[in-house]
């Protein structure tokens, strides 16, 4: 357990490290990233209830957007 909190330049060098240990070659922000991964959990049928809390989204609604 970390006992401090991450910082945003401590993020991007993390998906930097992981993104060219899977081979992914191009520049992504965290947000996108984040954007990413919940587009990928609703293709793969996870339901909007599950995934709207984790978003930071305040209604489901705005996952559809």
């Amino acid at each position: 357990m970390r006992k401090r909190r991450y910082t945003d330049r401590g993020v991007r060098k993390m998906l930097t490290r992981y993104a060219q240990a899977a081979g992914i070659t191009r520049s992504m922000s965290p947000h996108k990233w984040r954007h990413f991964l919940f587009t990928w959990l609703k293709k793969e049928g996870i339901e909007d209830a599950l995934i709207q809390p984790y978003s930071g989204h305040a209604t489901r609604q705005s996952l559809e957007i």
